[in-house]
């Protein structure tokens, strides 16, 4: 995600990112923050690989805890905006 220098010219965008330890990962974050200005005007998708477990409990804190990452994006209302079962493993931190 830090590669992408616009999202310009593009009719939508997808973006999906992991949670890890209760938040989402700051990238996409960081993405969203960027390019808010340009994605206010384009149809965006979002997305979250959370719970490892698919226990309603494990759903329920993973949809909070994206909830709350996607909060004060302004103008930005993504569709739709879900949480989806899985395990990417982290990569080693450096």
């Amino acid at each position: 995600m830090d590669q992408v220098r616009s999202v310009e010219g593009f009719d939508a965008v997808v973006l999906g990112a992991p949670i890890y330890s209760g938040r989402w990962d700051p990238h996409a974050d960081k993405f969203l923050r960027r390019h808010r200005g340009v994605l206010e005007s384009l149809p965006v998708a979002i997305f979250a690989l959370g719970p490892l477990s698919t226990t309603e409990e494990a759903f329920s804190r993973s949809r909070r805890q994206f909830s709350h990452s996607l909060r004060g994006l302004g103008g930005l209302r993504p569709f739709p905006s879900s949480c989806l079962a899985a395990s990417i493993p982290q990569a080693p931190r450096r």
